[in-house]
């Protein structure tokens, strides 16, 4: 950019850059402009200034914008990990829950199932019990009376047998007396 000014003619000199480099470039001649020009260059510098302005107000506005999206999607993807982070937590604590009470139905079920399988067994058992015992009983109650029975009979043959002798030894004595007495009589 080309700096104007009121119509002074500047030296050539040196510039303290230019020495402590070590390099002797003289610095530009400036030849004197007219009014007119200077104003001209002037409010064409001012517009140019102005549209350099507002294309750095512009560019540092979509710089803001561009850093203020970039934030505001760092937002909204910290929020999302932590509604992602949320949901799989609940998910992780819901397939606990879930595994958890399928275990208890689980144990449940089997200790439901094991104790139906006793009363079953324990049933069962007695069920059988009563048969055997129904079937011992049956079986004594049928050999006690037989025994009765048994002893029935030989107490009747034993009675029968008595009385048989009885008869007999009558009947002998009766006809022994018989005899006495045909004895006698004759």
């Amino acid at each position: 950019m080309i700096n104007y000014y009121n119509e002074k003619r500047y030296k050539r000199t040196n510039c303290s850059d230019c020495l402590a480099n070590k390099q002797s470039k003289p610095m530009a001649i400036r030849r004197p402009v007219s009014k007119e020009a200077a104003a001209e260059a002037y409010t064409k510098w001012k517009e140019d200034k102005k549209k350099a302005e507002l294309k750095r107000k512009e560019e540092e506005r979509k710089l803001k914008e561009q850093e203020e999206e970039k934030e505001r999607k760092r937002i909204e993807a910290e929020k999302a990990f932590e509604a992602w982070k949320k949901r799989t937590e609940e998910a992780m604590k819901k397939s606990a829950k879930e595994e958890e009470e399928m275990k208890k139905k689980k144990e449940e079920e089997e200790l439901r199932i094991k104790e139906q399988k006793e009363k079953e067994a324990e049933s069962s058992f007695r069920a059988w019990k009563e048969a055997k015992d129904k079937e011992i009983k049956e079986k004594l109650d049928k050999q006690r009376k037989l025994e009765e029975r048994k002893k029935a009979e030989e107490e009747r043959l034993k009675n029968e047998r008595k009385y048989e002798a009885h008869q007999a030894f009558q009947e002998w004595l009766d006809l022994v007396l018989e005899r006495e007495e045909k004895r006698r009589v004759l």
